[in-house]
């Protein structure tokens, strides 16, 4: 809180005041005396309007202009003081403005026709298999520093007619930016165009290395409206928020092409400390390790670029029984998030959301999508 204050010769004295929200009050004090012997120095005027003790308030700073020879009393600026801070507390009390404008209208929906393609993401080189190749999914998104180090695991996807995208880390940190570009420059210059994103921050940086970026779910494109948004600033294509029921993400007008996560363990957490290696001694981390809770539950945790770590969901979500009718939806595409599975278990949960396999995950949940149906 800030008080002015104005005393001039000859003229009603002007006090105002200003709090931190930009509220502010204003009154008027005595005319000035003319001082018998010493004026009212600044100094004694601040420490006077310093005062505050008792009240809610505190003073941070006094501007003042006092002309020489002048005089108040005490009693008068204690009075100007009790004044504006009354003044001060009712205009805090009074509501805000509220800005009035028309309601935006809905984007208009992108036409999506026939059963949404199935992306995948993997975790490691070793869940890249021809036999996963061979299943056809329409993308592939790889870990960046995976991909660059693993190009040629691509190869079967590749000739099978899956498109790769790196998966740009959802923290990156000002030292490591310039790892992370070359990385991008790496990849590009290797024949990848796409990148998957989940943080704003990151579209510079694709964009720089001339890759296109699809969003992932860590944008929360949670309506039509963060939709229309992620389309204006360039998006491919974005991961509507799993924390959304199915009817909402049908009715969501979808003017991008919108995908979800159908399968695989949720992220819980990102860590900036490695548990594995304050676990295990020393530095495992492209081995897992686990966490348990107070229920006994057990919690995956899988490295992530920059040493961090990522906690996993104990149970892995699957929904390929319940879509039943998945052309309702909307979509452009399923997404399976594989992290602690095997080659194996990669194969069969793909053929199962391409028909041909009735496999299900021990310990599976819906997550959110069908929160409140019965």
């Amino acid at each position: 809180m800030k008080f002015l204050a104005v005393i001039k010769s000859g003229q009603v004295s002007k006090f105002g005041v200003e709090d931190m929200q930009g509220n502010r009050a204003a009154v008027d004090g005595p005319v000035p005396e003319k001082a018998l012997s010493q004026g009212l120095p600044p100094d004694m005027l601040r420490e006077q309007l310093y005062k505050t003790g008792g009240t809610p308030y505190t003073c941070a700073d006094v501007e003042c202009v006092v002309d020489d020879g002048l005089f108040l009393s005490s009693a008068a600026l204690n009075e100007v003081r009790r004044k504006l801070l009354t003044a001060l507390t009712e205009k805090r009390r009074m509501p805000p403005i509220r800005r009035k404008n028309e309601i935006p209208q809905i984007p208009l929906q992108k036409a999506q026709f026939g059963l949404p393609s199935i992306n995948i993401q993997v975790l490691n080189a070793e869940q890249l298999t021809p036999e996963l190749a061979k299943l056809k999914p329409d993308r592939v998104y790889v870990p960046l520093e995976v991909l660059a180090e693993n190009i040629k695991a691509l190869d079967p996807f590749i000739e099978a007619g899956s498109v790769p995208a790196a998966v740009i880390p959802r923290v990156v940190t000002d030292g490591e930016t310039a790892e992370i570009q070359d990385l991008l420059y790496r990849v590009k210059l290797m024949g990848v165009d796409e990148v998957l994103a989940g943080n704003i921050g990151h579209v510079f940086m694709a964009r720089l290395a001339g890759l296109g970026v699809r969003g992932d779910f860590g944008l929360n494109a949670f309506n039509a409206y963060s939709l229309q948004v992620l389309g204006a600033a360039g998006f491919l294509s974005a991961t509507a928020s799993f924390e959304l029921r199915l009817s909402q993400i049908r009715d969501m007008a979808k003017c991008l092409d919108t995908e979800i996560v159908a399968y695989g363990r949720l992220p819980v957490m990102v860590t900036e400390n490695c548990i594995i290696k304050n676990s295990l001694g020393k530095c495992n981390c492209h081995n897992p390790c686990q966490l348990t809770d107070r229920r006994g539950a057990l919690f995956n945790v899988v490295r992530e670029f920059g040493c961090r770590n990522v906690i996993l969901n104990s149970n892995k979500l699957f929904i390929q029984d319940k879509l039943d009718n998945t052309e309702e939806l909307g979509l452009w595409a399923l997404k399976l998030l594989f992290t602690t599975e095997n080659s194996k278990e990669c194969i069969e949960i793909m053929k199962a959301f391409r028909g041909e396999s009735d496999y299900k995950p021990n310990g599976l949940t819906r997550g959110l999508y069908f929160r409140g149906v019965e």
